[in-house]
């Protein structure tokens, strides 16, 4: 009797990896990476605003900027400091990094032994781009000065001139934003003064502060209101100009200031009004424990723009009309 030839095991065909669709199109261009000269900030230049996530993965941080593409498509960055060992990057599909857009660039940011995100890392969107800042906690160059006596009658202005010491800020033509943002704020202080309001500022020379001590500063003070004065920058472009003011998402206070003062800057100025916007990743919008808003004054990276930036005159103006926009908020508020 012959033996029986065993039946074969069928082998099973595989089912195909489900196809992942995108939700949404790309949002642009990651167009070029820039340090400032103390290799202390990190700036990535889109051509979009930009869309962000950021993970904190103990001794290295992934920021992912979603819907961007990058070229080349994975690269590093020659940067080290007190924090940061280096940075790499790469580009992804949707099928290794799902956000719902075709593409992600992913940054990774190493960190030395002892760093961490939570105390030596900011990472925050603005209208142009992505600024990753490092600080080294153990040698911070804010002097500790104490909040000044108040009168107590009066409504409280915090004012924020952006950036300060090793942080410079957007760098065009020669000019650096924190010089342009301080004495903005200074003839702000100026004014405000002049019609009656308690004013504090978080910086009044050229000095560093992290965006979480600014925020500590008002919050101890008690401030009513916070204002973060800023200039912006559109890598490529040099034709865009206008002013925009961001408030905290979800804050109506902040919303309602945002907008006093966007529109009566505009209106002393004569730039171009861009709006209000709200804004979920700004520190100093979220930690922050009064209605705040942040001012995109201009763009340095409009030639026409910067120079009427960098003129007192015009700053003035500048400082006038936000002055004119908070009077104007606490007025309507029955303050």
């Amino acid at each position: 009797t012959p033996t029986p030839t065993p039946t074969p095991t069928p082998t099973p065909t595989p089912s195909p990896e489900p196809s992942v669709t995108p939700t949404e199109e790309d949002r642009g261009k990651i167009v070029s990476i820039e340090s400032d000269d103390n290799a202390q900030s990190l700036f990535l230049a889109t051509d979009h605003v930009p869309k962000i996530q950021v993970t904190d993965l103990g001794d290295r941080v992934a920021v992912d900027v979603l819907g961007a593409t990058i070229t080349p498509t994975s690269g590093t960055v020659t940067i080290e400091n007190e924090v940061i060992t280096g940075v790499r990057y790469s580009q992804h599909d949707i099928t290794s990094l799902n956000y719902g857009y075709p593409h992600t660039v992913r940054f990774v940011i190493d960190l030395k032994d002892g760093a961490s995100y939570s105390k030596n890392l900011t990472v925050e969107t603005e209208v142009g781009g992505v600024r990753i800042t490092s600080y080294n906690t153990e040698t911070p160059d804010v002097p500790d000065e104490p909040i000044p006596s108040l009168d107590p009658s009066k409504k409280t202005v915090c004012i924020d001139p952006g950036h300060g010491g090793s942080a410079s800020g957007a760098y065009y033509d020669g000019v650096m934003e924190k010089d342009l943002t301080l004495p903005m704020s200074l003839y702000l202080k100026a004014e405000l003064e002049k019609a009656g309001y308690n004013v504090i500022m978080t910086r009044d020379t050229d000095v560093y502060m992290t965006l979480t001590e600014r925020c500590q500063y008002a919050n101890n003070a008690g401030a009513d209101i916070f204002v973060s004065i800023h200039c912006n920058a559109l890598a490529n472009n040099t034709n865009y100009q206008g002013l925009f003011t961001f408030y905290s998402t979800g804050s109506t206070k902040g919303q309602r200031l945002a907008q006093y003062v966007q529109d009566a800057t505009a209106e002393a100025t004569g730039a171009i009004n861009r709006g209000v916007q709200s804004n979920s990743d700004y520190t100093v919008l979220r930690k922050t424990n009064m209605p705040a808003i942040l001012i995109e004054t201009g763009f340095m990276s409009s030639p026409e723009e910067l120079a009427k930036l960098s003129d007192s005159s015009y700053q003035k103006k500048m400082a006038q009309g936000i002055a004119a926009g908070i009077d104007a908020y606490f007025r309507a508020s029955g303050s």
